[in-house]
């Protein structure tokens, strides 16, 4: 993939930064001037330069000390380290096998009752959501998003990163396809399972113990910041917080005379963005916010329990191979294999209008990857127009004040950086990463290009085979009785699979009205387009 690195509106070649009045469609009139911009909308919206700021890629970590470990494979001994094996090279195999068989969460609920109760509910785990690394006795009885974890003596089935970043489509799974639903992990069986069930199950088994003190725990860590503070999201500041900066020791209290406060002021919903982009990507996250190594922004989830820097250097040397496994092996999907037939020249016919209008931003796309280009743009809000409050007041800001004085921050492999505006993000499998714009306020394409489609209040079901192939989205329909999901002060959890309001702070569904100019031929046409990219 060639990565475009010019910075300066002036250094652009001429067919990505302007349109000629001569290729603009029959009746389309052209901007009055244009000048340190580029045309967009076929010609008749001028997009500033300054408004522009491009993400650069920064030096990745070349510390011999940063290294990292190797796995034993056994099926008795799955995921222990080997850490007489060093490895200075991260590595794809590795970082799948930490993905589904790591012990970065340790906290959860009891393995053996899970398998029980889950044997009992549900009849054990279909074959199609059975992801790779996923050969090992203990780990092929839980689902895709729970780990087999060992915390002494006690054995847990512990939550692992893909409970909110992967999710099944007609009933197969999308690895790295972000939960869709606007709650996080209301498909996710993990957990949704039967609680009951899993009780019951403790108390045969014998290990209500350790349900208790596993549940406890994780419910304390869990709810006593969501609970607190604005925003759901919040509580990932909060678990970081809680650790001393200098040891990562935890320690349960927030340090409030140091300036430390979670509440972001953040509102609204928070789209997941898929995994197969990060390799595009120079920055992780909607607003560009996580620099530097991306491995060490992917760890957060190990927050929840992590307890000590030899920990904590585990894990973090180790999110290397899963940063490498993501690049590398994460697939992006393909409409064929879920919805119909691609009008393959209505498609070739929407790919000229994308580039004249899109490509600038979004990038290039061709069958031959050495050939696309990706610009890393990240454009102001004052342009693009949507949902300010990820951008302004987004859940990792508070972060920051503790990370660039913690152990994580002195390491000098990456920073959290404030922005004032969002990702033109890559365009790869965008078919199906509905729903759409950082907050999932839009339910499908064919609104993201024309904003009348797009309703103010609407609802769906999610259910992974009721997606909407011709709009390219969830299937959706306005008003419903169901409450909108937010979170609610009072428990610190949201009510879910609602109907999703875009009149609340943070759930707008404006700006981005670029497709409105087109035709409605047009927009059709890139619609197919974006189908095959």
């Amino acid at each position: 993939m060639k990565q475009i690195i010019n910075r300066k509106w002036g250094q652009w070649p001429l067919a990505l930064t302007t349109v000629s009045v001569l290729s603009l469609p029959m009746g389309a009139v052209a901007a009055e001037s244009c000048d340190n911009g580029f045309l967009v909308a076929d010609g008749q919206r001028c997009v500033k330069w300054d408004s522009i700021t491009t993400v650069e890629k920064e030096p990745q970590p070349t510390d011999p000390g940063n290294y990292f470990y190797d796995f034993d494979r056994s099926y008795d001994n799955y995921g222990a380290l080997l850490t007489n094996r060093p490895m200075i090279e991260p590595d794809a195999a590795l970082g799948g096998m930490y993905m589904y068989g790591g012990d970065y969460v340790r906290i959860g609920v009891s393995y053996p009752s899970f398998v029980t109760a889950s044997r009992l509910i549900e009849g054990g785990i279909p074959s199609a959501q059975r992801p790779p690394y996923r050969d090992d006795a203990r780990n092929r009885k839980l689902p895709y998003n729970l780990n087999a974890v060992k915390v002494g003596r006690q054995d847990i089935a512990a939550p692992n990163c893909t409970v909110c970043h992967s999710s099944t489509v007609d009933g197969k799974l999308v690895q790295g396809l972000g939960r869709f639903n606007h709650f996080i992990g209301t498909d996710a069986r993990g957990f949704t399972l039967n609680v009951l069930g899993i009780g019951v199950a403790a108390v045969f088994r014998g290990d209500i113990l350790v349900q208790l003190d596993q549940g406890l725990t994780l419910l304390l860590r869990l709810f006593r910041d969501a609970s607190t503070h604005g925003h759901l999201f919040d509580v990932f500041a909060g678990l970081g917080m809680r650790h001393d900066q200098d040891t990562l020791k935890w320690t349960g209290r927030i340090n409030r005379l140091q300036g430390h406060n979670p509440s972001s002021g953040m509102k609204g919903w928070i789209d997941f963005p898929a995994w197969w982009l990060t390799k595009k990507k120079n920055a992780l996250y909607q607003a560009g916010t996580g620099r530097g190594a991306k491995a060490d922004h992917m760890l957060y989830m190990s927050w929840f329990s992590v307890d000590g820097i030899e920990e904590a250097e585990e894990i973090q040397n180790n999110f290397a191979h899963v940063q490498k496994w993501i690049e590398e092996e994460i697939p992006v999907p393909k409409f064929e294999d879920f919805g119909p037939k691609i009008d393959r020249n209505l498609a070739s016919a929407g790919k000229p209008v994308f580039l004249r209008n899109c490509a600038v931003c979004h990038g290039t796309y061709s069958e031959n990857e050495a050939e696309e280009t990706y610009p890393n743009f990240l454009v102001d809000l004052e342009e693009v127009g949507t949902d300010p409050y990820l951008a302004q007041k987004n859940w990792i800001y508070p972060v920051k004040s503790w990370w660039d004085d913690s152990w994580y921050g002195k390491r000098g492999t990456s920073s959290i950086e404030k922005t004032n505006g969002y990702y033109a993000p890559p365009l790869d499998g965008v078919f199906i990463t509905a729903p759409y714009f950082h907050n999932g306020s839009v339910p499908t394409l064919e609104a993201v290009l024309d904003s009348s489609k797009r309703p103010t209040v609407w609802t769906s079901n999610y259910k992974d085979n009721d997606y909407d192939w011709n709009a390219v989205g969830w299937k959706n329909k306005p008003l419903d009785w169901r409450p909108n999901f937010e979170v609610k002060p009072a428990t610190g959890i949201g009510i879910g699979r609602g109907r999703y309001d875009t009149r609340k702070a943070g759930n707008s569904n404006k700006g981005h009205t670029y497709g409105d100019h087109l035709t409605a031929d047009d927009r059709r046409a890139v619609l197919e387009y974006l189908k095959t990219l």
